[in-house]
């Protein structure tokens, strides 16, 4: 691999971390928001436990949480798959 191919990856890998770690930064704010781990919340929200909320500002978190759990998996998948090659 040339030098440039190199940078590439790593410069890659750079905004990929960067993402993760911003990502990581919103969903601590909804943890501290809402006293509830991500994890917590996206079992209980996918199977039903949380109701949805009536208030639209609490509704619109919750959906925002879950997307921001959604890419954070899938940034990471990209982080690991970019890694092993």
């Amino acid at each position: 691999m040339s030098i440039m191919g190199t940078t590439r990856i790593i410069e890659d890998l750079e905004k990929l971390l960067k993402k993760r770690e911003w990502i990581i930064e919103q969903l601590e704010a909804f943890e501290k928001k809402y006293n509830m781990k991500t994890t917590e919340f996206i079992s209980a929200w996918k199977e039903g436990l949380i109701p949805e909320p009536d208030d639209s500002d609490t509704h619109g978190d919750f959906m925002v949480w879950e997307g921001l759990f959604d890419e954070l998996t899938k940034v990471e998948e990209e982080i690991r798959r970019r890694i092993k090659h």
